[in-house]
């Protein structure tokens, strides 16, 4: 048989095939172009048919370098973005929008954003961030293949009330054009912008160093929200440092009480020098900085541009190492007073171990400016920034998904955040950015930030802490301890295994997101959150006095008692009870509602049909803290146990 009878036979040719996909994209095209922008999303079934295409990043590459050239940047914009801000549209109508400055491809974005314009790398930086960069880059070539126009354009709305101030931005699909922020491509990579002071704008580049002396010296000088409300305990042990050496301290030989940092960071997997009994007497004695990870020589160098010559990091001030762990035993259970005590914190934010450090930045990144814009009847200055950047930075870092990492940030007073997104600074009365050092105008909305005096809603903290991970599953109660110990600070209340006392009846009933496995090794009760893996969601936030005391329940706790493994009495437990007496149990029969490996992939649940069944009311959809495969069968006889009778779901917080 000859090779041209083998492709007859085979009916397909690799031309038929060029052919076909040619069609295909063309029919692609006409359905894209034909969707209305505000309907066209990251999710859109039209923008994820392009995913599969195939970027030929040298082809990229040389457009970019073609375009450079010929991009003159003047007082950091190129000449484009100078012709946007000194045109700004004068917007006087509530949710008023025009088109801005347009954009022939991502080629031209990156190539005026290595050519230095502030616009265009914080737009390139956003593109990046929301991972749509190679999106849009498979969307224009596709459609510039078939030429069709693959223009980007960029909009601009008054976010709100027209004398606001406050205006939304975003980019636009290729070939797209959106008329409001709030649609699926208007949310895509988008930012605001808000008026700003005189003298927020700088013509030249601050010193980030500079920037952050400014905001510790306004936080401990005018912050009263800052300022610790009780005396805390010095560190066992300090690190000493300057430029060439680190000294472990014991802090009693001190006669005076040093002011310190503190390092929240990823420890990683790879191995590391720690303080350990073998080497102790080393480290009293002082070793190289060069000697030490990359993280722990940035933070000692941060720390020194900010005055400091003494911090604590866990792995040089907790011996690490040995059959003995007494000393970490007792030092774990301190984290309340040394991030409570600390002059700052430094997070390592975007590090996943210890040789990541923390002066990182991306290049040619951006998290914002300002600038000087002029419309017809006004020149003022405005600032330019995302509304994710600072949780880009802080809560959704590689860092927040160490479970430590939440207690590190949360009884600090200060913590500066410093990794590839650049610096932020938080403290409990302001966010402040490396980018817009003196006028980054934030709504502080986070709530778990708050004043050392006033306790947390403690369904938010154990839903932030439990998406964390741990390395050691038994440090799940442990790495809660500083944050469950300054609780009891403010409500004075009894705790156990990671719940109160007086609150057990609202906090047992819970839901366990995500895959579904056996029960780990003992570590709590199994009453407790904390005796299982994974991430819990209260579907309430009914933990305040005021509104428990509205229920109705159906359970008295009678009695209820951990004991403490060690010396703090807020970290682990060699066991525990709970005594209820209840109204009611309403038996019934187990069945699976949908099938049961989805169900153990979190996406599906079990239901209770009570007995005798009455009618289809009387089915109860229930989720399992852990799946036994060896007991559990849809034919099991339960027992559900009513515990309290309010409203359902999410409860909006005033």
């Amino acid at each position: 048989m000859t090779n041209s009878e083998t492709e007859g036979s085979a009916g397909v040719s690799e031309q038929d095939i060029l052919v076909t996909s040619e069609r295909q994209h063309h029919r692609w095209a006409e359905r894209y172009l034909a969707t209305p922008g505000n309907q066209l999303g990251p999710d859109s079934e039209l923008v994820r048919e392009v995913m599969p295409d195939h970027i030929n990043h040298t082809q990229v590459e040389a457009k970019i370098q073609q375009s450079m050239p010929i991009i003159a940047v003047v007082d950091g914009f190129c000449n484009k973005c100078c012709h946007q801000l000194d045109h700004w549209p004068e917007l006087t109508t509530t949710w008023q929008y025009v088109q801005g400055r347009s954009f022939s491809s991502t080629c031209e974005i990156e190539a005026s954003t290595r050519a230095g314009c502030k616009l265009c790398s914080f737009l390139s930086s956003r593109l990046r961030a929301t991972g749509l960069l190679h999106v849009f880059q498979k969307i224009e070539t596709r459609l510039a293949s078939l030429g069709y126009d693959a223009t980007t354009s960029m909009c601009i709305q008054n976010w709100g009330p027209a004398g606001s101030g406050s205006q939304c931005i975003w980019l636009n699909f290729p070939g797209k054009m959106t008329s409001h922020c709030d649609s699926p491509g208007g949310e895509a990579v988008q930012f605001v912008s808000k008026v700003a002071s005189i003298s927020a704008w700088r013509g030249g580049r601050v010193d980030k160093f500079e920037s952050c002396r400014s905001w510790l010296r306004q936080c401990t000088e005018s912050h009263e929200k800052c300022r610790n409300k009780k005396a805390h305990e010095r560190p066992t042990r300090l690190v000493a440092f300057d430029e060439n050496i680190a000294k472990v301290v014991v802090t009693e030989s001190l006669d005076f009480t040093p002011k310190y940092a503190s390092l929240s960071y990823c420890w990683g997997h790879e191995p590391f020098t720690m303080l350990t009994v073998s080497n102790i007497s080393t480290f009293l004695r002082g070793v190289a900085v060069e000697q030490l990870p990359k993280t722990f020589r940035d933070a000692m160098y941060v720390a020194r541009e900010l005055g400091l010559s003494y911090i604590w990091i866990d792995a040089l001030c907790i011996i690490q190492q040995g059959d003995d762990h007494a000393d970490w035993l007792t030092e774990s259970g301190r984290m309340r007073s040394v991030y409570g005590g600390c002059y700052v914190t430094l997070a390592a934010s975007s590090a996943t171990n210890v040789y990541g450090g923390l002066l990182s930045r991306r290049d040619h990144y951006s998290g914002g400016f300002c600038a000087r814009v002029s419309t017809r009847e006004h020149c003022t200055v405005r600032n330019f920034h995302s509304k994710t950047v600072y949780e880009e930075s802080s809560a959704h870092s590689a860092l927040s998904r160490r479970a430590w990492a939440l207690q590190e940030r949360l009884l600090s007073a200060r913590v500066l955040y410093l990794g590839d997104t650049g610096i932020f600074w938080e403290c409990r009365c302001a966010i402040r950015s490396e980018f817009l050092p003196n006028d980054f105008q934030w709504h502080f909305g986070d709530f778990l930030v708050r004043p050392e005096d006033k306790e947390w809603v403690w369904s938010d903290i154990v839903y932030h802490y439990t998406r964390a991970k741990l390395t050691n599953p038994l440090d799940r109660l442990p790495a809660l301890s500083g944050i469950a110990r300054r609780q009891h600070e403010a409500n004075g209340k009894q705790y156990l295994a990671g719940m109160w006392r007086e609150r057990l009846v609202t906090q047992i009933p819970r839901t366990r997101y995500g895959i579904r496995r056996k029960r780990p090794s003992w570590r709590a009760p199994s009453w407790s959150w904390a005796s299982i893996d994974g991430a819990i969601f209260y579907w309430h936030y009914w933990d305040r006095d005021s509104i428990v005391q509205e229920l109705k329940t159906y359970i008295d706790v009678l009695d209820a008692w951990t004991t403490p493994s060690g010396p703090d009495p807020f970290g682990r437990v060699n066991d525990g009870l709970l005594s209820i007496a209840c109204a009611t149990l309403v038996s019934g029969q187990l069945l699976e509602s949908g099938d049961f490996d989805d169900i153990a992939m979190g996406r599906g649940f079990f239901s209770v049909a009570a007995m005798p069944i009455i009618s289809e009311h009387t089915r109860f959809p229930v989720w399992l803290d852990c799946l036994e495969d060896d007991e559990l069968s849809s034919q099991n006889h339960v027992f559900l146990l009513p515990v309290f009778r309010g409203p359902t779901g999410i409860r909006r917080r005033r």
